[in-house]
């Protein structure tokens, strides 16, 4: 009986924490999804901020990810010049993106940036 009222929190909160990182994991993995998409779309020849934008938007609705915010740098679609290191970074809040509890990773966002030279 003392052996249970050990383990079983225990096991209990192994298993809901291992829950919960598999979908910090997703959701990082859907943080680089989109950063990559956005990244070769604006890299292409002839490539926009607002042709990558809605790329990588697209990723993060197929997912459903909301409030994710999609930045570029150099940020000015002016300055992207061929051979330019073009940068795209995708931040995603795990509030009310990672499901269950969310009691690990509360206000935690997950951050991906993925570089490309501009063709």
């Amino acid at each position: 009986v003392v052996e249970t009222a050990i383990a079983l929190p225990l096991l209990v909160f192994i298993v809901f924490a291992s829950i919960e990182s598999c979908n910090a994991i997703f959701l990082k993995q859907t943080a680089a999804s989109a950063a990559y998409e956005a990244a070769k779309i604006a890299s292409n020849t002839g490539g926009t901020q607002l042709a990558a934008n809605t790329r990588a938007t697209e990723v993060l609705m197929a997912r459903g990810i909301t409030n994710a915010t999609v930045t570029f740098d150099p940020a000015l679609q002016e300055n992207w010049g061929r051979g330019v290191m073009l940068s795209t970074t995708v931040s995603i809040p795990t509030t009310n993106n990672l499901g269950g509890t969310n009691f690990l990773f509360r206000g935690q966002p997950v951050s991906v940036k993925t570089v490309m030279v501009k063709q």
